[in-house]
């Protein structure tokens, strides 16, 4: 009987060590539950642009006035290149502003065409006073989400517009760099 007692014992290890190597261990099951779950896309704004966007620091446009950052990137940047890099690394820099700048430009005349119609537009309101409550609601909603696009577009156009000037008189001070393009290529403001 003792015989017989050693064999079922390691037959019954055999199997056990079988059956485990069938089944995943831990490690595995933990590998192939991270392999399967979905990765994460990158959203591109413009906040993770500005990793991207190179020596100059992103301008802020709001807050604290960072433009003697900005010349002082610039002027790193002019002892390590040539005068014909740093004025393509600024022009690149003022594109992307003047850039954001005529868009809040034509933002604006937008809003101010999309008023101007609404004045001269025939608007016919419903007899239901509630429906008339909601119309009305609505349009006044919309005139102050637009007047307060108009505020925000200018603020915007007026901080990049007086940092063009900053920085063109810095550089051209500090570094003797005369951009005379460093200016806002927009006439609507």
């Amino acid at each position: 009987m003792r015989p017989y007692f050693y064999i079922a014992i390691i037959l019954a290890t055999c199997l056990s060590s079988v059956a485990q190597d069938d089944s995943p261990s831990l490690a595995d099951a933990a590998r192939k539950a991270k392999e399967s779950k979905p990765v994460a896309k990158k959203v591109i704004t413009e906040e993770t642009l500005e990793v991207d966007r190179g020596p100059i620091p992103a301008l802020n446009v709001d807050g604290r006035d960072n433009i003697s950052d900005v010349v002082k990137a610039i002027g790193e940047y002019k002892f390590k290149h040539t005068l014909e890099e740093t004025e393509q690394l600024v022009r690149e820099w003022y594109n992307r502003y003047d850039h954001m700048m005529q868009r809040a430009s034509d933002e604006n005349a937008e809003i101010r065409s999309r008023q101007q119609d609404r004045r001269i537009q025939f608007r016919e309101y419903p007899r239901d006073p509630k429906q008339y409550r909601e119309q009305v609601l609505t349009e006044a909603r919309s005139a102050a989400q637009d007047e307060k696009l108009l505020r925000q577009n200018g603020l915007l156009a007026g901080r990049i517009q007086s940092a063009f000037y900053k920085v063109k008189t810095e550089l051209n001070s500090k570094y003797r760099l005369n951009y005379e393009w460093l200016k806002p290529s927009s006439q609507n403001w």
